[in-house]
């Protein structure tokens, strides 16, 4: 593996690839830790607000920097808590990166005002 260490920051992400569809409710992104790889009783570390489902459309992104105090155990979880009705639709990625894009990027021969 590669240790990373306390050398920078860290950051954890969440990011909507495909709008999710839902009748009602929204859902909390949670980063956690577990002993076991299945994540079958997994520590949440850290947890986002709750979104409603109409906010979740492609591209909507969510990050936080990670406090480097956090004890961690062998493996890390992402978990979606998903409120009231499930998803009929929709595709999250998540992930760690030890540099977070602030900014949009666009395709060249777009015009932002």
């Amino acid at each position: 593996g590669r240790d990373l260490g306390l050398g920078g920051e860290m950051w954890w992400y969440v990011l909507v690839t495909a709008a999710v569809a839902q009748s009602s409710g929204g859902a909390i992104f949670g980063f956690a830790t577990d002993s076991d790889a299945a994540g079958g009783s997994p520590t949440t570390l850290l947890s986002s607000v709750s979104y409603a489902a109409a906010t979740l459309i492609a591209g909507f992104r969510y990050a936080t920097q990670l406090p480097a105090l956090l004890t961690y155990e062998r493996y890390l979880v992402f978990l979606v808590t998903i409120a009231t009705a499930d998803w009929t639709a929709g595709t999250v990625e998540s992930g760690l990166v030890t540099n977070i894009q602030a900014s949009d990027l666009y395709d060249s021969g777009f015009l932002v005002a």
